[in-house]
This record gives C-alpha cells, structure tokens and sequence, in this order.
C-alpha cells in the first residue's frame, strides 16, 4: 500500500492509532482530512520509517497537548492545505525536526505568519517549496527563503499582503475580491506618532531584506505573482549552472480560485545562449497587462551570453502597438550585456500591429543583429522622423512592402 487517508477521524487524546496498527508499516503517503488529532499522537508517526509523505488538510484540527517532536521521522514531503493558522508555526517546528525533508507545500491558509518560518534552520536540503493562496497577517518577511540553497522549484501564487495594513478577518472577502487595493509595496505614516513611525520603519527594513532575496537564490524553475516577482526582486535573479535551463514565470494579477480561464501571465526560458519570452492571456484586455509590464524588469538581463532572443505572443484578444512597443523596451535591456544576433517575434492567435520603425530601433539597439524574423506581425506606418539617410531607405521600403501585401 503506497497511501492512506483518514478523513473524518476524531481521535481521543493519548490515542496509539499509529503504534497500535501495523498498517502503517506499509504506507509512505499519510494524508489526513477533516480529522481531530492530539500532536502526542502524531508524533507517533516518528515509529513508522516508511512514511516519506504527510499532507495535514481540510480543516484538520490538532491538539497541541505537547511539543511536537517529529525528529525521528524521514520524511520527503510535507503538504499542509486549508486548516486554520493557529496550528501552523507549532506544525511547522514540529516537522522542521525531521531529516531529508525535499519538498514542502503550504496552501489556503489565512492570515498566515512568517515567523516559523523564518525560525527554522534545516532548510538546506529543500529542492521544492510552494506557497498558494494565502493571506499573510502584517508584513512577511522572505527571508527564509535564502536559507534554502538547492532549492530547484519556487511557486509561490495568489499572494497577498500589505507592508502597511494589518488585514482583518472581517475584511478576507473584501481582500480577495480587491486585492490590489492591498498590495501596495511604500510604507508612508498616517501619523507621525513615535509607535507608527517604528511601524514604519521596520516594515521598511523588511522591504530591503525581501529584495535581496532574488540575489541569493538560484532555482531553475519559479512561478510566481507579479507583486512578489518585485518584491522579492527575482530580475537580480543569477543562474549558477551554465549547462541548465531556467523557467520564469509571473502571473500578472491575482487569480481567484474559481476562475475558470487561466491566468495572464510572462514566462521566460532561458536556455544557454537563448532567450525565450512568452505572454500568455485568455481573458485580461492588452491594456492590463501593458501597465503591469510597466511595473516590472525582465529577468536574466545581467546574463552575459545571450545572443539569440525569442518573443511569442499567445493573448487571445486582439491588441495595438502599444504591447510591442512596451515588450521591444524591456527586450532592448538584454543588448546592454549581450551581443544579440538573432531575434524572432511571433505571434500565435491575433496578428499584432507593430510600428515599422520598431525594426530599425531592433537594428539600432542591437548592432550586432544578423537575422530578424517576424511572423504575425503586422507593420504598420510610423509617425516617427528618419534620424539619417539609412533609416530613411529602410522605411521607404518598409513603406512598400505595406503597400505590396495585400493583409495590410
């Protein structure tokens, strides 16, 4: 057997479920849902060598009758989903304890805190950590995260807090309706009383502490919210291994969890010399997401060898030229440390208008371009003057092509 659950189990104090039945000798995957547990009894679990596995879920609810104490335990992954914050930090410093843990997953928590978190020291050994959904209680301090040094796999979605507000509980489905009333990253007092301003200025101490995160990690695949991409300032992010591929991925906006299309949002693969940059939208207008793009720094733009760069468009609305000109901003910062000679722009769905002189800032920006290839994209005349005679025969023929082609 390779998985048990125990869903709807309320069991007595002092209870010996896991000493007592020999099941649990043939099991490495315990998940328990909705279930009443005394934390002397889960600890238990630490006689039992074969459990790899622990999900603690769906309001399960656990007596903490005394410290919980999971050292002997080898476990390799722990899932904690949907109960309430008060068993948190003593469940997390029960269960930092224990050795070889790879994988933890936190998830539908409110006002969640980040003090054990931060607390916990056996984080070394982690390659996979996922936060979801969850409302954080005062400012949260990432620090943790650096601690976490072969860390492979970041998630962290549907994030939400303030570095100026104490949420309230009365105020969750106001927060989650209108998060980004809620996310906004300055601390400025309200008042200029002595307890405020300390407020203030430790809530900025941990802004500074949060964006040094993305200089001390290095994991080759994250997924994150916009807010947080910034926050943890992940644009700073430094592969270590040359010979390895990195996955960035940043959601755009807050997502809710009944949202039935997937969510707007920028991924970038970088792959040896080759960067990949994809924006992906179902539903959010092309406005949306240029004013998020304003609020961002692309990724990897430190790097040193990059000389191929490709864009594809996946939006499934329609947009103008303001998407290409915003996105051919952000793409020109890769030529301040790089040598680009290849550029390919796509679109998949909608042709995307693009100002033909765009084409000769590619050429202007990057000098060292040989090669250019753009498919659905639509050139379109341009208000913008010739700086010299080149560009001027550039545009007349650029001019010509428009008129040539029939979709234009």
């Amino acid at each position: 057997m390779f998985s048990l659950t125990l869903e709807g189990f309320e069991f007595a104090a002092n209870a010996s479920i896991f000493n007592k039945y020999g099941i649990f000798d043939n099991i490495n995957t315990l998940i328990l849902a909705e279930t009443h547990i005394c934390s002397n009894t889960l600890a238990q679990l630490g006689k039992r060598p074969n459990i790899r596995s622990l999900n603690i879920c769906k309001n399960t609810v656990i007596d903490f009758d005394s410290k919980l104490d999971l050292s002997i335990l080898k476990l390799f992954s722990v899932e904690i989903d949907g109960i309430d914050r008060k068993y948190i930090d003593p469940l997390l410093t029960g269960l930092a304890a224990t050795n070889g843990m790879k994988k933890i997953s936190i998830s539908n928590i409110n006002f969640m805190s980040t003090s054990a978190l931060n607390s916990l020291t056996k984080y070394s050994g982690v390659l996979n950590f996922t936060l979801r959904n969850i409302v954080f209680d005062g400012s949260p301090d990432f620090s943790f995260l650096k601690k976490m040094d072969k860390l492979s796999q970041l998630t962290m979605n549907n994030i939400l807090y303030s570095y100026t507000d104490e949420f309230k509980i009365e105020d969750l489905d106001k927060i989650k309706k209108n998060p980004e009333e809620y996310l906004r990253i300055t601390a400025e007092p309200e008042d200029s009383s002595s307890q405020k301003q300390t407020d203030v200025e430790k809530s900025d101490d941990i802004v500074r502490k949060n964006k040094m995160v993305g200089e001390s990690i290095s994991p080759i695949s994250i997924d994150v919210d916009r807010k947080l991409y910034n926050d943890l300032g992940l644009c700073k992010l430094k592969p270590k291994n040359n010979n390895s591929s990195y996955y960035m991925t940043i959601q755009l906006g807050y997502r809710p969890l009944d949202a039935k299309l997937g969510p707007t949002k920028f991924s970038f693969i970088l792959k040896k010399a080759c960067i990949i940059v994809s924006l992906f939208s179902d539903d959010t207008q092309i406005q949306d997401a240029i004013n998020c793009l304003k609020c961002i720094d692309f990724p990897f733009t430190q790097e040193a060898a990059i000389d191929e760069i490709t864009l594809d468009n996946y939006c499934k609305l329609p947009s103008d030229n303001e998407i290409m000109e915003m996105i051919s901003d952000k793409l020109f910062k890769y030529a301040e440390h790089n040598k680009i000679k290849k550029v390919t722009v796509s679109s998949i769905f909608f042709s995307i208008p693009m100002d033909m002189y765009r084409v000769i800032m590619f050429n202007s920006k990057m000098p060292t371009l040989k090669e250019m290839t753009l498919s659905k994209i639509k050139l379109t005349p341009t208000k913008t003057s010739a700086q010299n005679d080149d560009e001027k025969k550039a545009l007349e023929s650029y001019c010509t092509f428009i008129e040539k082609d029939s979709s234009y």
